[in-house]
């Protein structure tokens, strides 16, 4: 292990942590007792010790032993890397440190719910440009009093944000009507302000799950599996779900539409047949078929 864990320091920093005599009894203690304590978590002892390595870079060999959390730190790499599992154990441990922190905030114009995903999207969800929150979690103190900070932190600057920007939770999801992967040359040539008046009533129809699906699914690029992690459910209930909520909002664009264009009856049937064709091939792009392929995983 201590070979593992030398590799991926720095030379300064090799130097320093080989000078412990006993640091691969250190790093054996760590890792049988992050083991010990999350038998079940799909984390490797290698992936763990890069970890652990990319954390104490810098940092003084003794103490950032004798402050190590290493069960902490081994469930927030797990966390970190999208496993499940890990993120249940997770959720199981702190969600009653989460709703405290809620307790704290709490204002009647921003949904607790809306709050509480955003939360476990920048802990857990990454960017192209940056890994998920949880991931700074550097084992040094409780992985508890770290989550209650994070938390706290987020919920503020989304009740400030709230104050300062009266924006819905929803409009990055309801902008997919203007984007230019939807195609719908000959709709938004002859009828673009009703196609983007209708799409956005039939996001806002839906009940808030489906639009935090929708979002999730096709704004972020989340896989199934991160899905149901995010949402607390099976992988199964979470494709079911998200194919219901595509299929409500097909359905309710079409009606809404109908409701807005003034044309005689047959018109508008012929009408509504061009949309309706174009529009399924062009948000079925949008969506891709997320049951089959399960999506754009992010932060792989």
């Amino acid at each position: 292990m201590e070979a593992a864990f030398l590799e991926h320091l720095a030379p300064g920093d090799r130097d320093a942590f080989s000078a412990l005599g006993d640091l691969e009894a250190r790093l054996t203690r760590a890792v049988d007792q992050a083991r010990d304590t999350h038998a079940t978590l799909a984390v490797r002892p290698e992936a763990f010790l890069k970890h652990l390595a990319r954390h104490m870079a810098g940092q003084a060999p003794e103490r950032a032993f004798e402050h190590l959390h290493a069960a902490d730190l081994w469930l927030a790499l797990g966390c970190a890397q999208g496993d499940p599992a890990s993120i249940r154990a997770f959720d199981a441990q702190f969600d009653p440190d989460v709703d405290a922190a809620l307790r704290r905030v709490r204002r009647a114009d921003v949904a607790e719910d809306d709050m509480r995903q955003a939360l476990r999207e920048k802990l857990f969800v990454g960017r192209e440009d940056r890994a998920p929150k949880i991931a700074d979690y550097a084992g040094q103190g409780f992985l508890q009093n770290w989550l209650r900070i994070t938390a706290l932190r987020t919920f503020t600057d989304l009740v400030r944000a709230a104050g300062r920007n009266p924006e819905r939770p929803d409009d990055d999801l309801m902008r997919l009507a203007d984007a230019d992967d939807l195609e719908l040359s000959f709709l938004k040539k002859h009828y673009r302000s009703a196609f983007k008046e209708a799409f956005e009533d039939a996001v806002m129809s839906l009940e808030p799950r489906e639009r935090n699906l929708l979002r999730h699914s096709w704004v972020r690029g989340l896989s199934i599996d991160q899905l149901a992690a995010l949402h607390h459910i099976h992988r199964a209930t979470a494709a079911r779900r998200l194919n219901k909520a595509r299929e409500t909002l097909l359905s309710q664009t079409r009606q809404a539409l109908m409701k807005r264009l003034e044309m005689g009856r047959d018109d508008v049937e012929s009408v509504i047949r061009l949309i309706r064709s174009r529009l399924d091939m062009s948000l079925e792009r949008v969506l891709g078929d997320a049951t089959e392929h399960g999506g754009k995983a992010v932060g792989d």
